[in-house]
């Protein structure tokens, strides 16, 4: 195409080329927006418990997991009087520490055979755990939450190109600094938040 086509092209098609071009400049600069909105947001400086393959809301379930007096306690459950159900202590829950030093996962190597007396379970993570205080606030004191990170397209997104929903699975987010919960490189199935490690920062 010669260079007076091109100028001729240009001309009879400027509404179309503006049309077009306007929604891309417009998603680079929200693009780029994001990009420094992010990484002007610190780092979470709390570290996140969390257990998974549990459902604190089973009546029948052999281990209980929870917070209590800002404390990371299990509990071995007894079947309950007269009952004939037996409970599948094999079950074991999967405890996991969100580090913030490392923004990664891990797995809690908990021995669920060494119970106390009282029915409580005894292991060296657990009381590594407990040498702080834990918060069970859904928001930790720098302004991260643990949720599930689904919902409508960012709006602005949406009305350039659809409005699908986005599902992100669990993550630790606040505003758009989002870290996604990974662990052995998959995404953990309905995590539920225990709390929030206070450990002097």
């Amino acid at each position: 195409m010669e260079r007076d086509e091109i100028i001729a092209f240009i001309k009879e098609n400027t509404p179309l080329l503006i049309g077009f071009s306007i929604p891309l400049i417009i998603l680079f600069l929200f693009l780029t927006f994001q990009s420094i909105s992010r990484a002007i947001i610190k780092d979470p400086t709390y570290s996140a418990v969390f257990v998974a393959d549990y459902d604190g809301f089973a009546r029948y379930k052999p281990y209980t997991v929870l917070v209590e007096h800002g404390k990371l306690v299990i509990e071995k459950n007894k079947p309950e009087p007269g009952s004939d159900r037996v409970l599948d202590y094999s079950k074991i829950p999967a405890v996991f520490v969100f580090d913030h030093t490392t923004l990664s996962t891990r797995r809690l190597e908990i021995d669920f055979n060494k119970v106390a007396p009282n029915n409580k379970v005894v292991d060296d993570d657990i009381t590594a755990i407990n040498r702080w205080p834990l918060l069970t606030e859904r928001v930790s004191p720098d302004g991260y939450m643990f949720s599930y990170r689904t919902g409508k397209a960012d709006a602005l997104v949406a009305g350039l190109f659809s409005s699908s929903y986005y599902h992100q699975g669990y993550a630790i987010y606040k505003g758009s600094k989002i870290i996604n919960i990974i662990y052995g490189g998959k995404r953990i199935a309905d995590p539920q938040f225990l709390a929030w490690i206070d450990a002097g920062t």
